[in-house]
């Protein structure tokens, strides 16, 4: 079966969601402490059952859009990315990504998943600003952030708890202007003028 890619990007693309990617590879990512390492999910097991209603719960709720991610030349399926809580009026929305296979960890694959969901955010979805919370301690993930133009908007102090301590969150954002200004630095932009046009 060919897969339907929804966005592409040189070294990814984005697909639809299907219940096999809520399967036991799934399970095993959401259990694997590393993968978890600097998330909120992992505080406890999870289960085939949990996972199978939180995709269904994704297929029929229309205030986020969440993707899988697959390595473009071997259709591997690798992680998940996603805007969520997409609010209509304010017009912003949290972004969220997870790359479970930590094979394509460090080469690119997670940082132009974010560049193609967040374009489809601004260029389709008409938002305003997207934000999200990464742990203070995951220096990698802020720096891809900040390089794409997210902007600090502060710390949540104590935010999560995780292994026998807590953890801050730095919240950031990236508003519609700043996306703009900074599309042209993006390495998947070329992809991005492809697919999804100016407003």
């Amino acid at each position: 079966m060919e897969e339907l890619k929804y966005l592409e990007g040189n070294r990814v693309y984005l697909r639809s969601l299907t219940e096999s990617d809520y399967g036991e590879k799934m399970v095993k990512w959401v259990n694997d402490k590393e993968v978890t390492r600097y998330l909120a999910r992992g505080s406890r097991p999870g289960s085939l059952i949990e996972l199978q209603a939180e995709y269904k719960s994704y297929s029929f709720n229309q205030a986020d859009v969440v993707l899988a991610i697959c390595d473009a030349k071997t259709n591997e399926y690798i992680g998940v990315v996603g805007l969520y809580t997409i609010n209509p009026m304010a017009r912003h929305a949290e972004f969220r990504i997870l790359i479970g296979s930590k094979a394509h960890w460090g080469q690119g694959y997670g940082a132009e998943a974010t560049e193609l969901i967040v374009a489809y955010g601004f260029r389709i979805l008409n938002l305003e600003k997207v934000w999200l919370g990464v742990n203070s301690e995951n220096q990698k993930a802020h720096k891809s952030y900040t390089d794409r133009g997210f902007k600090t908007e502060g710390t949540l102090r104590n935010e999560l708890f995780r292994n026998g301590r807590y953890f801050d969150i730095v919240r950031m954002s990236l508003l519609r202007a700043e996306f703009e200004e900074n599309l042209l630095k993006w390495k998947s932009k070329d992809y991005i003028a492809k697919q999804l046009s100016a407003l």
